[in-house]
């Protein structure tokens, strides 16, 4: 899920591939404001409910890392090599991706709804291709070693899947329904 942007002795770089989808799950809970705001969109319900989204969404994924660091990061590099505050810090940057996809469905959707639609299909096909480029360094889940020897276990067997996978699923329903209970707060007509 997660990786870091150093590169590895073989020079190849590594990335976060979290980034789409917090920016999609930004640019969805944009569509839970009706209205404009008087103030910052930043404070309305579409916001603070997909910030809860984005917190749960988190909180998996950062068990994930507990379960199999080695394969948060790709296998690119071990997960002992990375420098401790490196975690919490990639984890503020989900939050700050999440706001940035946001504001950017407002910034978008003034520049015509073209652009909005064509940047939403870019990051569905970024959030289904990052990982599909990734092959078995996605797909298969244990440590470095296990991994290089051929001895991880398939994604949907694995301790990762079984559990922080299955209640990634769980968060579907619940941001649909924050979504809509977002969408029940009502601004001036006025479009953003």
């Amino acid at each position: 899920m997660v990786a870091i942007w150093k590169s590895n002795a073989e020079g190849i770089p590594t990335f976060i591939i979290d980034w789409p989808v917090l920016l999609l799950i930004g640019v969805i809970f944009g569509f839970g404001v009706k209205g404009a705001p008087d103030g910052s969109v930043l404070r309305t319900r579409a916001f603070v409910s997909g910030f809860l989204v984005v917190a749960l969404f988190s909180a998996l994924v950062y068990y994930s890392y507990l379960l199999a660091p080695d394969w948060m990061f790709n296998y690119f590099t071990k997960a002992s090599a990375v420098p401790s505050w490196m975690i919490p810090y990639i984890f503020a940057l989900y939050f700050a991706a999440y706001a940035a996809g946001f504001v950017f469905k407002f910034e978008l959707a003034k520049m015509g709804k073209g652009t909005l639609s064509f940047a939403i299909v870019v990051l569905i096909l970024a959030s289904a291709l990052v990982p599909i480029s990734l092959g078995t360094r996605y797909t298969m889940v244990g440590s470095m070693d296990q991994f290089l020897a051929g001895q991880a276990l398939p994604l949907p067997k694995s301790p990762v899947g079984k559990v922080p996978g299955n209640l990634t699923l769980a968060l579907l329903p619940l941001g649909i329904l924050l979504l809509l209970w977002s969408r029940k707060q009502r601004f001036s007509l006025s479009s953003l």
